[in-house]
């Protein structure tokens, strides 16, 4: 049940993974990057601050933390992100 919002107003992402079952604690893991878990520490959601400015290498900290798809996921929108702005630039 993956769902992938991004707020181009805040250059900010949110893949939501699953529906928490109580209540979340968030794990900063890299610079802008925050693991969302429920209280069975399941992981529920990844949010992604400053993704304009975010490279593959950055998704680094969460590569074994999230399974392929949901990887895959993030560095499509961020490779997305690239390419609009590449578009805007020219």
């Amino acid at each position: 049940m993956n769902s992938l919002t991004y707020d181009p107003q805040v250059d900010c992402a949110y893949l939501t993974l699953t529906n928490p079952i109580s209540t979340t604690v968030c794990e900063e893991v890299g610079s802008g990057i925050i693991l969302e878990y429920d209280a069975t520490q399941t992981l529920i959601g990844v949010e992604l601050l400053g993704v304009e400015t975010l490279s593959q290498y950055d998704l680094e900290p969460i590569r074994s933390r999230v399974d392929d798809k949901t990887y895959v996921e993030l560095l499509h929108l961020l490779m997305e992100r690239k390419i609009d702005r590449f578009h805007q630039s020219v």
